[in-house]
C-alpha cells in the first residue's frame, strides 16, 4: 500500500511547503518595511534636528542644554495628538513671541487642549494664546485662562479659533490697554457672531466702538452732555464694556438715532446695536458663562 502512503504523506506536507513559501514572502516584505521604515525615520529625524536648530537661533542655547531640550519635547510628543512637525512649528511661534524655553511646553499643552478641543490647529492656537497673553500681561491669569475664554466664545458664538486667532488682532491691543477684559471681549464677538456678523466684522465693529469712546467726536461729546452719560475711556474703565453699553442703552431708551449720534461710524453703530438693541441680556448671559469656563478647554 506504498501509493497509498506516499498520496497521504503529499497531502499533509503540501500545506507545510505552502505555509515555508508564505512566510518566506512575510519576510521578505517585512524586510523591505523596515528599510522603508528606516528610511523615513531618518527622513523624519533629520527634519527634526533642522527644525531644533532653527528654533535654536532664536534661543541660543548650549549644545547641552538643546540636547535636554530636544529630550522633553520627544518626550512631550510621545503622549501628544499633534505630529514633531506640528509641536517643533509651535515651540518656534512660542518662543518668538517672548516664551522662554523652559516654559515652552507648559504652554504648547495649554495650546493643544485649544486645539484639540477647538478643532483647530496647534500653531494657530499658540500664537493665539501668546499674542493675547502678550497683550494683557498680568490682567490674565496665564494661557489656560486665556484658552478657556476663547474655547467658551466659540462654543457661545459661531467663530472658530482660527478666525479668531485671524481677526483679534485688530482688537485685543486696544482693548487691553483699555482696561477691558478679555472676557467681555469674548462675550461681545459671542454675541455679535450669534446675531449673524463675521468675525472680522466682529472685532472691526468692536474696535471702532472703542476708537469712538477713546476719541468722541464733537457731536458725540453734545449728545452725550444732552443725554447726561460719560462717553469717555475714564467711563468705560470703570463700568467695562457691558456695564458702559447698558448704561447707554439706560439713557438714550435704546433710541436708534440717539446711538447713531454717539457712535458715528457705520461699524461701530453696527456693531453697538446688534449688542444692545434688545440683546443686552443675551450679551451679559454670555459674559456670566464666559467668566464660569474655567477648566472648559481641557475637559473639551
Amino acid at each position: 500500500r506504498f501509493d497509498e502512503l506516499t498520496g497521504n504523506l503529499e497531502s499533509a506536507t503540501q500545506p507545510l511547503a505552502d505555509a515555508t513559501k508564505t512566510f518566506l514572502v512575510m519576510e521578505t516584505a517585512a524586510l523591505a518595511l523596515g528599510a522603508a521604515l528606516l528610511k523615513v525615520a531618518i527622513d523624519e529625524a533629520g527634519k527634526f534636528e533642522q527644525s531644533l536648530t532653527e528654533i535654536n537661533t532664536i534661543l541660543k542655547l548650549s549644545p547641552e542644554a538643546l540636547g535636554d531640550f530636544e529630550e522633553q519635547i520627544i518626550e512631550y510628543a510621545q503622549n501628544s495628538t499633534q505630529s514633531l512637525e506640528q509641536i517643533n512649528g509651535a515651540i518656534y511661534n512660542a518662543v518668538s513671541a517672548g516664551v522662554k524655553y523652559e516654559d515652552a511646553l507648559k504652554a504648547l499643552t495649554v495650546a493643544e487642549q485649544l486645539a484639540v478641543g477647538g478643532n483647530a490647529d496647534l500653531e494657530e492656537s499658540i500664537v493665539l494664546l501668546t499674542s493675547t497673553t502678550n497683550a494683557y500681561g498680568p490682567a490674565l491669569s496665564g494661557a489656560e485662562e486665556a484658552a478657556d475664554i476663547f474655547f467658551k466664545t466659540v462654543e457661545l458664538g459661531v467663530t472658530t479659533i482660527p478666525e479668531l486667532n485671524a481677526s483679534l488682532g485688530n482688537i485685543v491691543p486696544v482693548a487691553a490697554a483699555l482696561g477691558v477684559p478679555l472676557e467681555e471681549v469674548g462675550a461681545a464677538l459671542a454675541t455679535l457672531t450669534a446675531n449673524g456678523i463675521g468675525t472680522s466684522e466682529a472685532t472691526t465693529g468692536i474696535k471702532a466702538a472703542l476708537d469712538n469712546i477713546i476719541s468722541p467726536s464733537k457731536g458725540a461729546q453734545e449728545a452725550a452732555a444732552e443725554l447726561g452719560v460719560e462717553f469717555n475711556a475714564t467711563a468705560l474703565q470703570s463700568k467695562g464694556l457691558v456695564g458702559f453699553l447698558e448704561s447707554l442703552v439706560v439713557a438714550t431708551g435704546g433710541n436708534a438715532e440717539k446711538m447713531k449720534e454717539l457712535f458715528g461710524s457705520t461699524e461701530a453703530y453696527t456693531a453697538v446695536m446688534s449688542l444692545t438693541n434688545d440683546r443686552t441680556e443675551k450679551l451679559k448671559s454670555n459674559l456670566d458663562q464666559i467668566k464660569d469656563s474655567a477648566g472648559a478647554a481641557q475637559a473639551a
